[in-house]
């Protein structure tokens, strides 16, 4: 199971988490190096063209305000998000994948885009998606970002997957710069400074996204796409409100109960067990977080509007496999 890091806003930046197979034992080296990227990013499956021991990687992460940030650098590699695997997590972020060196494919909702330096695009964790790096040569900067504080930018990012934004155009150019400067002096950062970072961050990459000409076409067949993205943009950023229901998403959304209930008919989750799910996935991270190391389990599932422990218990085994106490002793790594 994936263990992301995680921050929320005013806290100061994390210490720069490092992952390498330069001490792997070569017949481990690619299994190591697949989980380290679950571990950074989202869970994947991966494959490589070359002998599995002589992969290689190395990825830098930390966390700025809401955002992960990272630099990695790889040997080919293809790795995949597919339906199982996203059935079996409550991630939904998007990923600012900006090429340093080398190139990358990205494919995603029938479209596909080849990445060199400069250029960037997004990916989306909640679809399936494949991205293709070239050998040896692949580093690359990539933004962990929670879709719904991308969603108050742009409003239909389903149609702008797997667009490139070329390396000549100003926001590229200024994402490119600020990614490596951040990396390069996370440390220096107060928790104000890594706020304001993150949220131009945020701005720069919404620039690049609003650009491109599906970004402002508004087609009928996707009125129910936008509402449910503004929905989902409500339900995370009122997720610790024990009060959030579908009667009051709805009146929040100027809406009807029975019209939200049918906008979930077909997607993955029904709206109720979509809130269940982000929660319990939020008690996932905070319990391996080591800020949060004196709150006991019942607190942090408190915090995140779970009102009974023990069926908190029992819903998070259900989920992961195992008690919170258990994952909570496995620790952060």
């Amino acid at each position: 199971m994936t263990k992301a890091l995680h921050s929320e806003v005013g806290v100061r930046p994390s210490a720069i988490k490092h992952l390498s197979t330069q001490s792997v034992p070569e017949r481990e080296r690619f299994a190591y190096w697949i989980d380290a990227i679950c571990r950074v990013y989202v869970g994947l499956d991966g494959d490589t063209t070359e002998d599995a021991q002589r992969v290689h990687g190395d990825v830098r992460a930390c966390s700025l305000g809401p955002l992960v940030v990272t630099d990695l650098c790889s040997s080919q590699l293809v790795v995949r998000r597919t339906p199982s695997l996203i059935s079996a997590s409550a991630d939904d972020c998007v990923l600012v994948h900006v090429q340093h060196r080398g190139s990358t494919v990205i494919a995603q909702d029938n479209r596909q885009c080849v990445l060199g330096p400069g250029d960037f695009a997004i990916y989306d964790s909640s679809r399936p998606y494949e991205l293709r790096c070239d050998a040896d040569a692949h580093h690359t900067l990539v933004i962990r970002h929670p879709k719904a504080q991308l969603l108050q930018h742009v409003a239909n990012l389903e149609d702008l997957t797997a667009t490139l934004i070329p390396a000549g155009h100003l926001s590229s150019r200024l994402l490119h710069e600020m990614l490596a400067g951040v990396l390069g002096g996370v440390e220096e950062l107060t928790p104000g400074s890594a706020s304001s970072f993150a949220e131009s961050m945020t701005c720069m990459a919404a620039a690049g996204l609003r650009g491109l000409p599906a970004a402002n076409q508004r087609r009928g067949s996707n009125l129910s796409s936008f509402h449910i993205a503004r929905v989902k943009a409500f339900v995370n950023e009122n997720l610790r409100d024990p009060d959030l229901s579908v009667c009051k998403i709805a009146a929040a959304m100027h809406m009807s109960s029975d019209h939200l209930s049918r906008l979930f008919r077909h997607e993955p989750l029904q709206l109720s067990r979509l809130i269940a799910r982000l929660r319990l996935e939020a008690c996932r991270r905070d319990l391996v977080d080591p800020r949060l190391k004196n709150h006991s389990i019942s607190e942090i599932a408190f915090g995140w509007a779970f009102s009974d422990a023990a069926n908190f218990s029992r819903a998070f085994r259900e989920q992961f496999g195992m008690s919170p106490r258990e994952w909570r002793s496995a620790g952060p790594d």
